[in-house]
Order: C-alpha cells, then sequence, then structure tokens
C-alpha cells in the first residue's frame, strides 16, 4: 500500500523529520510503500495513495495539517503525535481524521496499513456516526526495540544543509515531574539507545550527509550516568561538537572534571529549561530547583567555557505582576552578564493532561474543545488568562533585546527567529 507521512509546516527551521522516519521503516518492512512529504520544505504528494499518516504537535502544525488534509485524496486519514495522544477523541471526531493513533505508531500504522480491522488494533481511537472508540492502549516499546530510521527516504544532505548540525534523539523520556510538561503526564520512563547505535550514526551524519555537529534533541540529556559515560566514549572517537539540554540542578551536582570529559568529548553548550526568573512562580511550575540554583548553573559553566541558553515561559495560572518583572529583570541579568548565548521567550501553552492544564480550567480560561481550535494555540499565542499590561511588558523585553543586542546570539520572539545577544 502507498502510505504518505505528512510532516507538518509549523514555520521553524526545518530539521530531518525523525519520526516519520521510524515509522516509514516500519512501513517498509511490512512491504509497504512510505512517501514523506514534508510541509516545511513546500514537498509535492502524489496525485494517489491510499492512505495518510499525519504527526502532530499541539499549535500551528494541526492548523497546516488540516489544510494538507482537506486537499488529500487518500481513503484513510490517520493521525498521530503528542496532540493525538494527549486528546484521541477529541482528535478522532474532526471529519479529516479517520483514525487518531495514541503513543508510539510504528506497528499501529503498519496494522492500518494491512487493513487489520479497527477493534483488533491497540492504541487506537475513532469516530463512528458520532460515537468514539478506543481500544486498549499499546505496550511501550525502549527506543532501542523501534525501528531506526529509513534515511534514505528523505534527502538528509538537503536537511543537513538547512541545519549543519544534525538533529538526534539517543534517549527518551524524563523522570520529573513538571507541572507544564505533557512527557511526565505520558509516564515516558527514560530509556537510551546503545552507545555503539550513538557513534555509527553519528559518523554517517558527518561522512555521509556533511553534518558538522550533533544537536541532541534528548529530553533530559545526562539522566543516566552510566550510559552518558559510554556515549560520551563514543563521542570522543567521532569528534564533533555537540549540544544538548538538560536540568540546572543536574549540572551543579556533576564535579568539574566530568563536565571536562563532556567538554572533551565535543559539549560546547547546554541548553536549560530555566522557565522563570520567579522562585514562586517555579515552585507552582514543580521545577524542583531556584532562580539562584539556574545562576549557580550558567555561572559554573561559564567558568568551564561551557556555552549556555535557557527557556522562558511567561503566561502560566497564578502568574502574577511581581512574577512576570522578576523574570525579566532575571533575563536582563543573564544577558548583561555576557554568560548566556542563546534563550527563548514563550508563551504558556495549556497542554491537556497537565497539572497546570487543570489548573488554567479552574481559573476559568477558555480552553479549545475542538481540534482546530487546538490548532490556534501554541507557544506564540497570548494565554488566555495573561493580563495585557504583562503582555506588554514581556513584548517591551523582546523589543529591548532587539535593540540592545543585535546580531549576536539566537532569540525566539513570537513565530520568528531573531539574533540578539
Amino acid at each position: 500500500m502507498k502510505v504518505v507521512l505528512y510532516q507538518p509546516d509549523d514555520g521553524e527551521p526545518p530539521h530531518y523529520p525523525v519520526q516519520l522516519l521510524m515509522l516509514g521503516a516500519a512501513l517498509e518492512e511490512a512491504g509497504h510503500e512510505p512517501i514523506i512529504i514534508d510541509g516545511r520544505l513546500g514537498d509535492t504528494p502524489p496525485s494517489d495513495y491510499h492512505m495518510l499518516g499525519v504527526s502532530a504537535l499541539t499549535g500551528n502544525q494541526i492548523t497546516d495539517a488540516l489544510k494538507f488534509c482537506e486537499k488529500s485524496p487518500a481513503r484513510v486519514k490517520v493521525w498521530g503525535g503528542w496532540h493525538p495522544t494527549l486528546l484521541p477523541e477529541q482528535t478522532a471526531r474532526h471529519p479529516m481524521v479517520d483514525v487518531a493513533v495514541i503513543g508510539q505508531g510504528e506497528e499501529t500504522i503498519t496494522q492500518l496499513a494491512d487493513n487489520n480491522e479497527y477493534k483488533d488494533i491497540d492504541g487506537i481511537c475513532w469516530s463512528d456516526n458520532g460515537e468514539t472508540h478506543r481500544t486498549p492502549p499499546r505496550a511501550k516499546k525502549k527506543l532501542s526495540q523501534r525501528p531506526r530510521p529509513a534515511w534514505h527516504l528523505v534527502d538528509m544532505k538537503k536537511y543537513i544543509s538547512l541545519q549543519p548540525e544534525a538533529f538526534y534523539i539517543a534517549s527518551e523520556g524524563c523522570p520529573y515531574n513538571c507541572a507544564y510538561c505533557s512527557i511526565s503526564y505520558l509516564k515516558h520512563k527514560w530509556n537510551g539507545l546503545n552507545p555503539g547505535v550513538v557513534r555509527n550514526e553519528h559518523e554517517m551524519f558527518r561522512d555521509s550527509f556533511g553534518a558538522t555537529g550533533i544537536w541532541f534533541g534528548d529530553n533530559t540529556f545526562c539522566i543516566n550516568k552510566r550510559w552518558t559515560e559510554a556515549v560520551l566514549e563514543q563521542l570522543r572517537e567521532v569528534g564533533m561538537p555537540w549540544h544538548c539540554s538538560s536540568r540546572v540542578d543536574i549540572v551543579n551536582r556533576l564535579p568539574d572534571h566530568e563536565i571536562l570529559d563532556a567538554k572533551e568529548a565535543g559539549l560546547y553548550k547546554i541548553i536549560f529549561g530555566i522557565e522563570s526568573g520567579s522562585d514562586a512562580t517555579l515552585k507552582r511550575l514543580n521545577k524542583g530547583v531556584t532562580s539562584r540554583e539556574a545562576m549557580e548553573a550558567i555561572k559554573k559553566l561559564h567558568r568551564l567555557g561551557i556555552q549556555t541558553g535557557a527557556h522562558f515561559m511567561f503566561g502560566t495560572p497564578g502568574e502574577t505582576r511581581q512574577d512576570v518583572d522578576t523574570t525579566i529583570r532575571f533575563i536582563r541579568r543573564l544577558l548583561l552578564s555576557r554568560k548566556m548565548k542563546m534563550f527563548s521567550v514563550y508563551y504558556y501553552t495549556p497542554y491537556p493532561g497537565t497539572v497546570l492544564h487543570e489548573a488554567a480550567v479552574d481559573e476559568g480560561w477558555e480552553i479549545p474543545n475542538t481540534l482546530q481550535g487546538w490548532g490556534r494555540l501554541g507557544w506564540c499565542e497570548i494565554p488566555d488568562g495573561m493580563d495585557l499590561k504583562d503582555v506588554e511588558r514581556v513584548e517591551t523585553l523582546k523589543k529591548w533585546l532587539g535593540r540592545r543586542y543585535p546580531g549576536k546570539a539566537t532569540y525566539w520572539a513570537g513565530s520568528k527567529m531573531r539574533l540578539i545577544t
């Protein structure tokens, strides 16, 4: 069966669609013909195919995917990814959705392509005459047990030319319970690839596709010490620079020599999800750290010659004007210290199933009740419960940063990337 797998256009710089490549590998192994279409690249789909698979995050990916579905000749339209997993029934009720996939989709989409009866396929939801049906959850597999991406299904050299640092996921899952994050809600336990696989694929990125570095997209790097040490040993042999995301408390616990070992293996930058400079907000977010600890981690890495970056989020339920001002002062302090090379400013999105989502509902926020409604909600949209005067403060911060620090570091504002400090 010919199956088109669609990556929605979300306005972001494109890296290769790793999840779709894993789906493609599973479909190929089962004898089907997967074709990957990337909306970010303006790919043209074939004129005829039987099944369409869409992977979508909450936000504008949904809007673009719905537009693609409206023009699709596919007889069966399958939606998977984070948003359908979080809200399968609501997703399945949309007329442009035949099946919503819950969780890992490699086996599921293969069984759908094999024309199995819906009732016999675990981990799906569908609507029939206004009534939704849901099968038992599919057992989760570790990353090492799932098919490796079918790299040949896309032009990897083209993706690498657009993003010379190859996006790579070596581990998944996170043991922490941040109140705004859906990873903890879905209870994704940490697990990692075999370090030898990591080395082989990094060498492939470098030698076959022209990558000049690696961007680890793992939820939280350095969680498992033994695994991390084994990966670092392999990365030393590869010899490419790389950066990752981690937590400030993990970095603060690491002795200097272990961070320097990672630096010797190519580490040049760590990005933190600091989220707020207000300790009151950090407590509501259940971050388990303070703004002082965040500053200590940044200073520590700066001393050791490692660049840092940070994500900040405004508009969470319960955030006060004092919290907003405290965070703005914290960001200004970081930038004036010249110890940070990259940061991003987002607005809060009330992802369903999270603790903060329930808090937003309790505060009377207007939460979308349709799939297309969620498509209008994203990290660049002003939250329903945020005071407009606080929004003005955040937007003033963005403008100040653009004037004060042109051309030196990466900064996300709305849906466009600008250069600042």
